[in-house]
């Protein structure tokens, strides 16, 4: 049994992959940070982080949602565990949270480890954690320990955690956007303003190509790129292997 670096510092990056089935409209993560009181039997929380909206401009968080790192002194820990002496493997459990404005926040996963268990395990290697489900859809995710640094007095953390939804069967996503050449025109259409630009998807049925999903109309415009919504169309396993087409059209009223 040794005693612990005077300070222990967590970095947390996350990543949501809202395209891929996230089952919230917004993306508000948070994370708190559990020591186990072994006299109580409860999970007593010893820090919660802040909440962010977006990925972050830090030069560490490469397209995440970057956390200022949270920094723990382990005597104020020690005093949280009412007199107990801490161990390499005293628990600690993470909690990632998507939060609401309205009711109570959504916990997305959890996972238990301790000082030691952070210490000796591989970098770049996914660690057990439990993901939550929803009534609002599926939830994948992961937690990878990126580095860690320790000393005397510090040990230092990294973790990157990545959440997705959970996509049933067999489906396609499309991510469709058009550009015009010049500003409200298109090309090979100069004389025509594009303004309501829509597309059709077809699938291949013995030599036929009937329509499977139509654009909505129009699409939203940011200076002269159309952005279609992201949609996702199911297909049963036989009619992945069937080809496809796009076609865009403008509409004429």
């Amino acid at each position: 049994m040794r005693e612990w670096a005077a300070r222990l510092a967590f970095e947390v990056k996350i990543k949501i992959n809202k395209k891929l089935g996230w089952p919230f409209s917004t993306t508000r993560p948070f994370f708190v940070i559990f020591l186990y009181n072994y006299q109580t039997r409860v999970w007593d929380p010893v820090y919660r982080s802040e909440v962010l909206t977006q990925p972050s401009d830090h030069p560490n968080a490469h397209g995440s949602m970057y956390f200022q790192p949270a920094e723990l002194n382990t005597e104020a820990m020690y005093d949280a565990t009412q007199g107990m002496e801490l161990s390499d493997d005293h628990e600690l459990r993470i909690e990632m949270f998507h939060y609401k404005t309205q009711g109570s926040s959504k916990m997305l996963a959890y996972m238990h480890t301790t000082n030691l268990e952070l210490r000796q395990a591989s970098l770049n290697e996914k660690m057990d954690v439990e993901v939550n489900t929803f009534p609002e859809g599926e939830l994948v995710g992961s937690v990878v320990l990126k580095d860690r640094k320790i000393t005397a007095k510090l040990s230092f953390f990294s973790f990157l955690m990545e959440f997705g939804g959970d996509v049933a069967g067999h489906c396609l996503y499309l991510n469709v956007s058009l550009q015009s050449v010049k500003e409200g025109r298109f090309s090979g259409f100069s004389s025509r303003t594009l303004t309501r630009p829509f597309y059709y998807l077809k699938r291949n049925e013995n030599e036929a190509w009937p329509s499977v999903y139509r654009s909505e109309i129009p699409p939203k415009r940011v200076g002269n790129v159309y952005q279609f919504k992201i949609t996702r169309i199911f297909f049963e396993e036989v009619e992945c292997q069937r080809p496809v087409s796009l076609n865009c059209h403008m509409f004429s009223p």
